[in-house]
């Protein structure tokens, strides 16, 4: 009885320990390069979309110039004001 608890107990383990998930059963090597390669796929879309916004920034100062100078605005201090925040 002993020997078929200890062979019970044997097969568990071993059911238990080849059931690793695939990260686990990689290197140290293997692991950094799908690092690094997510760290470039992060870099990329973190580079376009501040592409993105600076171009939208730019285009938004542009036309709040364009309509804050407008001939009925223009020569309001508040105007001059907003146009100061735009440029700078």
């Amino acid at each position: 009885m002993h020997e078929n608890n200890t062979h019970s107990f044997i097969t568990l383990n071993n059911k238990h320990d080849n059931n690793h998930s695939l990260i686990n059963n990689l290197n140290d090597t293997s692991k950094r390069a799908e690092i690094d390669e997510f760290v470039r796929q992060v870099d990329y879309w973190v580079e376009i979309i501040q592409c993105c916004m600076v171009l939208f920034g730019v285009l938004g100062n542009g036309l709040a110039l364009i309509v804050i100078n407008h001939h009925s605005l223009r020569n309001t201090s508040s105007s001059v004001f907003i146009t100061y925040l735009a440029l700078f």
